[in-house]
């Protein structure tokens, strides 16, 4: 049987204890050797990969495809409507019907939530270098989405899109911790490049029994 996935609320504790040092930060993006996989044994790593990287890859497409046009047309009533929470419930959900339904955000949802979990893919007993890393960038992503959406409040463009800046290089930075680290037996994830003409979707990954 699939083992159940690991908990928004255990990966949040975890990445409140989160520390990575600027030079391990390094070591693991750049040239420093690390180990395929990290601590994980493969048939586990495969599992969290191909249920959270599809979730990852959606959300760098809205990022680029969505989000930078609305910063860059000023359409700040949509960009805010990203943080607004609504209901994760069915509609026949009695929680729903009794007003106490979850409610979660599109970029929590969509952005936040998958790279924050899938960081703990590359763990052995919760942490490790490369998830305490892994969720360092992470946190600075949510830093800078938070910018940006008071930005987008302010209607201030040229802050908006240096703060989808700083987003962009926290996401890149986190992809390229996590493809230094997978190995040969799945392929990397793709980042953001710098130029953005051109930029398609993310390929449909493959039907597996993971």
């Amino acid at each position: 049987p699939t083992p159940a996935a690991p908990s928004r609320r255990a990966a949040l504790q975890l990445a409140a204890r989160a520390v990575a040092s600027s030079a391990v930060l390094a070591g693991l993006a750049g040239g420093a050797a690390a180990p395929a996989l990290a601590d994980t044994d493969l048939m586990s790593f495969k599992r969290s990969y191909f249920r959270y990287v599809p979730r990852i890859e959606k959300g760098r497409d809205f990022f680029v495809l969505q989000l930078k046009p609305m910063i860059d047309e000023g359409r700040w009533a949509e960009v805010m409507e990203i943080y607004t929470l609504t209901s994760v419930a069915r509609e026949v959900s009695a929680k729903k019907a009794a007003g106490i339904d979850p409610k979660t955000s599109l970029v929590r949802r969509d952005l936040f939530d998958p790279l924050l979990i899938w960081s703990q893919a590359f763990a052995n007993k919760g942490t490790g270098p490369v998830t305490n890393a892994m969720i360092k960038q992470e946190k600075e992503f949510e830093v800078a989405m938070k910018k940006l959406q008071a930005a987008a409040k302010a209607e201030n463009k040229d802050d908006a899109q240096a703060a989808w800046e700083a987003a962009r290089t926290a996401f890149n930075t986190y992809i390229a911790i996590a493809n230094k680290n997978i190995g040969k037996q799945v392929r990397k994830v793709d980042d953001i490049p710098d130029n953005l003409e051109g930029y398609q979707p993310a390929e449909k990954r493959p039907t597996t029994t993971f």
